[in-house]
Order: C-alpha cells, then sequence, then structure tokens
C-alpha cells in the first residue's frame, strides 16, 4: 500500500500530465541513430530525484517526533540508499561509456567540465547552508574567525580537505541544515579525480578487470578494522567505488560489446524490472552497496538497454525532472528545513498523523521543483554551456521535418565538445 501511494500517485500524475517527448528526443533514442544518448536515463535520474525528496520527508517525520534525522524504517531508508546507489551506476556507466565512444578525451576539458557541471551550484546550496546556519545562532559566529573562514573554504572544495561532516559554525548535525546529501559529491569527485588516470583501462574490455580485482581487495581490507581520519574516508569511498561505480562501469562496457538487446525494451523487461525494484525496496535491508548493488545491476542494466518502466521514464515530464534533478537533489532538504525553521512550530506538523504529514509536506516538494527550474534555469545551464560554440538542438530544424541523420549528426557534434562527458548532460529540447 506505501508503495502504491508513493510511486502510483506520482506515476499516474506524469502519464496523464506529461506529453509525449519532442521527436528529437525520440529519435535520438531511435536504434537507427547510433548515438548513446538516452533519454530514459534521464527519466530514472527523474524517479531518483522523487526518491531522494521522500526520504528526507521521511526523516523529517523522525526528526520532528524527536528522533534523530533518520528514517525509522527499513523501507524509507532504502528508497535513499537505493537512490544514491543508482545515481553512482549512472556516473560510473555514463562516464566509463563516454571515454570508451570518444577516445579524443580530454583530461583539462573533463575536468573543466566537470567542474562547471557540480560548482557553481554548489556552491550557492552550501552558502545558503552557511547562512542558514548563522541565522541558526542569531547570527553570531560560534567558532574563531579563522576557523569558520576555513570551514567555508573546505565545504566549496567539496569538503574534500576536511572531509564531508564536520560542524558549521559549531553546528554538528549538519543534516539539519540541509546539507546531509552533500557528502555523495565528495564520492563522486574522489570518481572525478582518478577517472582520468583509468583511460588506458577504457581501451580494451578485459583490462576493467585489472581495476575490479584490486579495487574488491581493497574493499575487503580496509574494512576488516575500525578506521578513522583520512583511512576511514578511503574506506567509506572503496565501498561505492567497488559497488556502485564500478558496477556502472561493467554495466558501459556491456553496453558497449552489446549494444543492442531487443527485449529490453518491451513491456515485459519493463515488468521485470520494476519488480526487482520494488523486491530490493521492501525485502532488502539497507547496507549502502553491497546487497542492494547485486539487485540492482540487472535492474539498471535492463534501463540502459531501454527499459523505460511502460513508456513512463520516456515522457517530457519523466525526463524534465531528471534535467533538475542535480538542483532538486542539492535544494530539497534546504527548503524542507528552511520552511519548517519559519513556520513549523506555528503549524504543528509534529501532531499530524503519517497521511496529513505527507499531505502537508507535499507543497514543499512542488516548491522544491519549482525552485529547482530556476536554478537550473539560471545557474546549471549557463555554466554547464559555458566553452560550447551552441547547443545541439540548433542543428535540428524542426521535430516535425527532423531526420534520424540530423539528429544523429546534431549529437555527435555536441558530443564532440564534451569528451568523457556524460551524454544525458546534453542539452535537447523536450518540444519546439
Amino acid at each position: 500500500m506505501v508503495l502504491v501511494i508513493l510511486y502510483g500517485v506520482p506515476a499516474i500524475v506524469l502519464a496523464f500530465a506529461a506529453r509525449r517527448t519532442g521527436a528529437g528526443l525520440v529519435l535520438a533514442a531511435s536504434p537507427r541513430v547510433q548515438m548513446p544518448f538516452q533519454p530514459y536515463m534521464e527519466g530514472l535520474r527523474g524517479l531518483m530525484a522523487i526518491n531522494v525528496f521522500m526520504v528526507h520527508g521521511a526523516a523529517l517525520h523522525a526528526f520532528l517526533h524527536g528522533g534523530p534525522f533518520f528514517p525509522a524504517s527499513d523501507f524509507h531508508r532504502q528508497i535513499g540508499v537505493s537512490a544514491v546507489c543508482l545515481f553512482f551506476f549512472m556516473t560510473g556507466y555514463l562516464l566509463w561509456k563516454g571515454i570508451i565512444d570518444r577516445p579524443q578525451f580530454s583530461r583539462t576539458r573533463y575536468l573543466r567540465g566537470r567542474f562547471l557541471r557540480t560548482w557553481p551550484l554548489y556552491s550557492v546550496a552550501i552558502t545558503f547552508v552557511f547562512l542558514f546556519a548563522l541565522a541558526q545562532t542569531g547570527f553570531h559566529i560560534m567558532v574563531p574567525l579563522p576557523k569558520f573562514i576555513f570551514s567555508y573554504i573546505g565545504w566549496l572544495a567539496f569538503a574534500l580537505p576536511m572531509g564531508a561532516g564536520n560542524a558549521i559554525n559549531g553546528i554538528h548535525d549538519i543534516t539539519s541544515l540541509g546539507a546531509g546529501v552533500f557528502w555523495t559529491l565528495q564520492m563522486d569527485w574522489l570518481y572525478y579525480l582518478i577517472l582520468p588516470f583509468l583511460i588506458w583501462f577504457t581501451r580494451r574490455s578485459w583490462r576493467l578487470l585489472l581495476i575490479l580485482i584490486p579495487a574488491g581487495v581493497a574493499y575487503k581490507v580496509l574494512h576488516l578494522h575500525a578506521l578513522h581520519g583520512a583511512l576511514a574516508r578511503l574506506a567509506i569511498f572503496s565501498t561505492f567505488f567497488f559497488w556502485c561505480f564500478c558496477f556502472g562501469m561493467v554495466a558501459a562496457v556491456i553496453k558497449t560489446r552489446w549494444p543492442e538487446w531487443h527485449w529490453a525494451r518491451t513491456r515485459s523487461a519493463s515488468a521485470v524490472a520494476i519488480a526487482i525494484y520494488v523486491i530490493t525496496l521492501c525485502f532488502i535491508p539497507p547496507a549502502w552497496g553491497r546487497y542492494e548493488s547485486l539487485l540492482l545491476f540487472p535492474f539498471f542494466l535492463l534501463i540502459a538497454y531501454g527499459a523505460d518502466f511502460f513508456g513512463l521514464l520516456n515522457t517530457a515530464a519523466a525526463i524534465f525532472m531528471g534535467r533538475i534533478s542535480y538542483s532538486i537533489y542539492l535544494l530539497h532538504a534546504i527548503v524542507l528545513f528552511s520552511f519548517v525553521w519559519a513556520a513549523g512550530s506555528r503549524l504543528h506538523l509534529e501532531a499530524l498523523s503519517w497521511p496529513l504529514f505527507w499531505l502537508a509536506i507535499t507543497p514543499l516538494g512542488l516548491l522544491a521543483i519549482g525552485v529547482s527550474t530556476f536554478t537550473h534555469r539560471w545557474i546549471e545551464m549557463p555554466f554547464n554551456a559555458l566553452g560550447r560554440p551552441r547547443p545541439a538542438s540548433d542543428a535540428i530544424p524542426s521535430p516535425a521535418n527532423a531526420t534520424a541523420e540530423q539528429i544523429r549528426v546534431a549529437l555527435q557534434e555536441e558530443a564532440s565538445e564534451l569528451p568523457g562527458m556524460a551524454e544525458a548532460e546534453i542539452e535537447l529540447p523536450l518540444k519546439r
């Protein structure tokens, strides 16, 4: 019943409110167009964006009832854990396949692209978090000023110099400031930084084994004992590198060697994918990578080959949610806690029953989507477009008249500006 409510209602809304994607995206997904652009991958991002809001909504419910900002049930925790695993799957898959498909990889342009893609919006989000922390202390700096400044600079660098989880203005519970999701960007950036040194392993499929075996050994060794400091951070990264990023890289190699799996686009494949996902949420205890990855890998592989949840992942609404998912991911918790801090005590959210609580915070989800739409348009897109001569869509005359060849050429030209980048970041219009 919980699954029906949490996923059924959004699915019905998307199905009825969304129109089919524009001709550009439809043709880009067509087997006739030999380019790796996958609109259903963007749709999966949209689904995961709904997931992260739901898991933090459940965490807020527990927080308001006197507990930590952490979901009370395994089901809700697994919603968040599986979403993080799938986001890391996508990162490993899209970047690894991007390097395989585009041998003209440029380390400088790659790192610049990653920076322009992730840092501008993140810098806005972390600045807001620091202002929020100051507001909670009456705009008094609760630590020595040099320490406050160093903390801010460290967080601006994705907390790489110090590790995510450090106190902000003396507040150790950073999740109550809306910064509970920022640790995943640290994992992403550790992967981004080592990826340029792994290019040799992309040139032959079998070479990936030379990464998988040492990564598995390192994971086992680092988890034999309780570690602290930098070693603990390395152990955490080894978990996600082996169980998530590497699984995505394996999917990229499989998709490259065997590019077509026609059954994956059938309705029965979508049914199998949904069944795997439901089993993961309902029956697998959240363990941050191990058991989830083993089950979610075939699920993700089906998505990579075209399973689209009976067309839902290919709708314009789902793809739009995927496009703004980075903004939603960074900002939704800030929206939640800003509202609770400003008006929650007057609304007595803690006194509401579970259904009424979700009904009460649904407008906050819509507000988060509105804010994310704005930040995607005015922060993400301008910085992501720096250095590109024009968007790929300029080469497409109109959806009604665009041919598969025109789509292919446009995508190739856009991809040439993004060596080693994720093809899902190529901007194409949903409708024109």
